[in-house]
């Protein structure tokens, strides 16, 4: 795991996510940190987790990034990037095309600096780190799809049986309605754009009421606008899917399970 701060470092750490065994890279910029205390905590909470079985290893990140950019931060990534290129045994001739790739549109100048990053990360490891792993890639046996996570949830409406969807756009929520338009109707569904959040959430109650399995798809502020229409479907007792999306997934809703709108 590569912390490139200390909350993420002690968070997995204390959630046991991570086997004992397992090597940490912390960003070693204690140096920088505010002042003695700060710097104190920070060694005593690497010990802590040098104590509880985990390999902790400084990498001065911030330190070999600034010799390419001025703000460490805006290269960290593509400097962790290249380490794990060298830990994991990937071809890095790969990694450089994939970088020239996702940034084709800027300037050159910009690919060139990532490549950088990414080259020094790969020479750090290489010349202090004393392992390595190579994960060789097997075939699926099943076929696979690769798609992102509102498509899934876009397939999941599908698969679930649901008759309509009432929703207004918003980020990042809306990418479900554009899935759902295209193959919705293909299936006897039907996709609803109403005309603000308040309206899609009570169109799907109204749907609900009248015998059709109803979901309205939304993000958080679109969640907060929907808060009167979702009290009248628990008050009257009316089934209705609701589906907040945000950034990094969906969230379920937290109400009572005992509430017959879910």
């Amino acid at each position: 795991m590569i912390a490139f701060n200390e909350q993420v470092l002690l968070g997995r750490v204390r959630t046991g996510e991570l086997k004992p065994g397992c090597h940490h890279f912390a960003g070693k910029h204690v140096a920088r940190e505010p002042g003695p205390k700060d710097r104190h905590d920070l060694r005593r909470d690497l010990r802590s987790t040098g104590r509880g079985g985990y390999n902790v290893i400084e990498a001065p990140m911030e330190r070999e990034c600034r010799t390419i950019i001025a703000d460490a931060k805006r290269g960290k990534n593509m400097f962790a990037l290249g380490m794990l290129c060298n830990i994991y045994s990937f071809d890095l001739q790969l990694a450089r095309e994939q970088i020239a790739r996702t940034f084709g549109k800027k300037d050159a100048s910009v690919i060139e600096l990532n490549v950088k990053l990414l080259n020094a990360g790969f020479a750090w490891a290489e010349n202090n780190l004393e392992f390595k792993y190579r994960i060789p890639a097997t075939r699926s046996t099943e076929p696979q799809i690769v798609i992102d996570g509102n498509t899934a949830l876009a397939l999941g409406v599908l698969a679930s049986g649901m008759e309509v969807c009432a929703m207004y756009p918003i980020t990042p929520a809306t990418s479900v309605s554009h899935y759902l338009s295209a193959a919705f109707e293909k299936v006897g569904g039907v996709v609803h754009q109403a005309e603000d959040e308040i309206a899609a959430c009570t169109f799907a109650i109204g749907a609900s009421y009248a015998g059709k399995c109803a979901v309205t798809v939304t993000s958080g502020p679109g969640y907060s606008l929907k808060q009167e229409g979702l009290g009248l479907a628990v008050m009257g007792e009316i089934p209705l899917v609701v589906i907040n999306v945000q950034r990094g997934g969906p969230v379920p809703d937290s109400r009572p399970r005992s509430s017959k709108a879910t």
